[in-house]
C-alpha cells in the first residue's frame, strides 16, 4: 500500500538523475491501464503526522540516502521516489487527511542489495497493475491529478489497491509548469 510523493524535491541529485525515459508514444494527460515491474529499493523510513511533514523530510533525508548509496557502491537506477504506506481502510479515495500516522519511505531504485546499510534498508517493490497519468505542471497541483486517477478508476469500475507510485519524469529548471510527473494508481486485478 504505497503512494509515492515527489513535490519537486530533488536535493542531492544531478540533472541526469532527475530524468526518466518516456516511451516515444507516451501521451501527456491521458490515463492508461498498464502493468509495472517490481523494483528493489534502498530506503529511509520515517513516521509522519501529515502530508506537510513530507517536504521537510525530503529535503533533509534524500541527500543522506543518496550519499549512503554512493558510499556502499550501489548502482542507482532512477530518481528518488517518495512512498507513503497507507492502512487498508485509507485507500479507497484520495484524501489529504489520510497521511496522518503513516510511514514515509524515501526510496532509490537499485540493481542489487549490499551489506552495511546502517540506518537504511533494502525493500522489494512488487509488480502491480495501475492506472498511469503523465502530468505536466507544478508538483504543488498534483493532488488534483491524483483525484483524477481515483475518479477514472471509479468510472472504469476498478478498485484502488493502495499501492501507488509517483515518478519524476523531468523536474529540471525553474519553470514548474513544464515539469513532467508520472502518477501510477495501483488497481486490483
Amino acid at each position: 500500500m504505497w503512494i509515492a510523493l515527489a513535490a519537486g524535491m530533488w536535493a542531492g541529485q544531478g540533472a541526469a538523475e532527475r530524468r526518466r525515459e518516456l516511451p516515444a508514444d507516451a501521451d501527456v494527460g491521458v490515463v492508461t491501464l498498464q502493468h509495472e515491474p517490481g523494483r528493489l529499493y534502498f530506503v529511509s523510513r520515517h513516521a509522519i503526522t501529515g502530508l506537510d511533514e513530507t517536504t521537510a523530510l525530503q529535503w533533509t533525508h534524500a541527500p543522506k540516502l543518496r550519499a549512503a548509496a554512493t558510499a556502499l557502491g550501489l548502482r542507482v537506477l532512477g530518481p528518488t521516489e517518495y512512498h507513503v504506506r497507507f492502512d487498508a481502510g485509507r485507500c479507497a479515495t484520495f484524501d489529504q487527511a489520510r497521511f496522518a500516522g503513516q510511514q514515509l519511505e524515501i526510496a532509490l531504485p537499485v540493481d542489487s542489495p549490499a551489506s552495511g546499510a546502517g540506518a537504511f534498508a533494502f525493500a522489494a517493490g512488487e509488480p502491480f497493475r495501475c492506472l498511469s497519468l503523465i502530468y505536466r505542471g507544478s508538483p504543488m497541483d498534483v493532488s488534483t491529478q491524483w483525484q483524477r486517477l481515483y475518479d477514472d478508476a471509479q468510472a472504469r469500475g476498478l478498485t484502488p489497491s493502495c499501492e501507488n507510485r509517483q515518478l519524476i519524469v523531468n523536474h529540471t529548471g525553474f519553470d514548474r509548469t513544464r515539469y513532467l510527473t508520472e502518477l501510477q494508481l495501483g488497481v486490483a486485478p
